[in-house]
């Protein structure tokens, strides 16, 4: 965890990517043109690259998959309860 990431802003990776945030989302349309802008960008903003990787650890740490396992196990133990209730 640490390197900026410049993606396309399409399904999965505008699911992932906050603008701005944990990344730099560029339109479709814009294309291989509008990805190297974004990474000169990173490159030469000052200050955008240490806040893209900020916020990328953040993401990350947020849905860290053992945190993201535990949460899932709730669900589907309310989700039995709820279930056997009904039974």
């Amino acid at each position: 965890m640490g390197t900026p990431v410049v993606a396309l802003a399409t399904p999965g990776a505008a699911d992932m990517i906050l603008d701005g945030d944990n990344g730099l989302l560029v339109p479709p349309k814009q294309g291989a043109r509008g990805l190297a802008a974004a990474v000169e960008r990173v490159l030469t903003e000052p200050g955008l690259a240490d806040r893209l990787r900020t916020g990328g650890r953040r993401f990350a740490e947020e849905r860290h998959y053992p945190r993201v396992a535990e949460r899932l196990e709730e669900i589907y133990a309310l989700a039995a309860e709820r279930c056997a209730a009904k039974a």
